[in-house]
């Protein structure tokens, strides 16, 4: 029987645009609240859905061995065994199918002592609350809330997609501020800088360039999604900015709503206390979404986390495992 000198956590946010990898000392992790870890790795997207299973297996394996040697680690260095508990948070295996697809491949391929697969919810709840009880409101690209309550059951509201879902998120945005431009080109729309300013940002002269820029087969969802910041950055001055702001926090805020009732969050004198963890790109970046989204949501706001490195979540959940 073998004999392991050391423990390691690996945790893996996986994601459409990026794939990160953390590895930790397992005794580092059980004595320290925020372990540093001893090697970082990232690699490309690595979503099942969205970039192919093998192409996301490729992106998180990539990002693993780049973690590694960042740590100066080999796991095949016979002087000194080590064992492994993973942990992977991938976006796109929120569903049974592809979550034993992904645990499948990891048990072949890396062999851990523990191996935890997740989306890319979970993680960053648990990167905010050590208890993992709470929920987790995610907008970047996308949008969905997922929530866990103290008897572990857990449930999510959103995420239903670009066609007809993900209210709030970064793709939403971007499509309303093109909206708001062509209604205001034709003279059937409010005034709004957002001509100019998405015109400015797309490097175009006029507004008829519009549909070449975006239809032109180069624009996907998350170049879209990127055009929220045209919008963000317009809404101090901008009454139609502003309102899709606003709009926008209705749709997130509502998942929220929606959600709670629905986890068990026990009583006020349990000694919990439920985060509301919130996590993307957007959420993460854009200070007035999260601003109005605390003023609608007046309960949670002194309860509200930002989360910026979800892959500490993913570590805290391989070391729970």
């Amino acid at each position: 029987m073998t004999e392991f000198s050391r423990t390691l956590l690996i945790g893996v946010d996986a994601g459409g645009s990026k794939t990160t990898a953390w590895v930790v000392d397992e005794a580092d992790a059980l004595e320290l609240i925020h372990p540093q870890p001893l090697g970082r790795g990232s690699s490309g997207p690595a979503n099942p859905t969205a970039n192919g299973f093998d192409t996301a297996c490729r992106a998180i394996e990539q990002a693993i061995q780049n973690a590694l040697v960042d740590a100066g680690i080999r796991l095949d260095h016979a002087t000194q065994p080590c064992q492994i508990k993973l942990c992977l948070s991938v976006a796109g295996v929120g569903r049974e199918r592809e979550k034993q697809q992904m645990t499948d491949w990891a048990q072949t391929r890396f062999n851990p002592a523990s191996l935890a697969v997740t989306d890319d919810a979970q993680p960053i709840l648990a990167a905010a609350s050590p208890q993992q009880v709470g929920i987790a409101l995610i907008c970047g690209t996308g949008s969905y809330a997922w929530g866990r309550g103290v008897d572990g059951l857990t449930d999510r509201c959103g995420g239903w997609g670009y066609l007809f879902g993900d209210e709030g998120s970064g793709y939403a945005i971007g499509v309303a501020g093109l909206t708001a431009a062509a209604k205001f080109a034709d003279g059937r729309g409010e005034r709004t800088v957002l001509l100019d300013a998405l015109c400015q940002w797309l490097k175009i002269e006029k507004s008829s360039q519009l549909i070449e820029s975006i239809y032109g087969g180069s624009t996907d969802r998350g170049a879209v999604a990127r055009l929220s910041e045209v919008v963000f950055a317009a809404a101090s001055e901008d009454a139609v900015a502003s309102g899709i702001v606003d709009q926008a926090v209705e749709g997130l805020s509502a998942m929220v709503h929606s959600l709670a009732p629905r986890l068990n969050f026990g009583s006020e004198d349990s000694g919990l206390s439920p985060i509301l963890a919130l996590g993307g790109g957007v959420l993460v970046h854009q200070p007035l979404l999260r601003q109005r989204l605390a003023e609608k949501l007046p309960d949670l706001a002194e309860k509200m986390a930002v989360v910026s490195t979800p892959v500490a979540g993913a570590i805290r959940i391989a070391g729970a495992e």
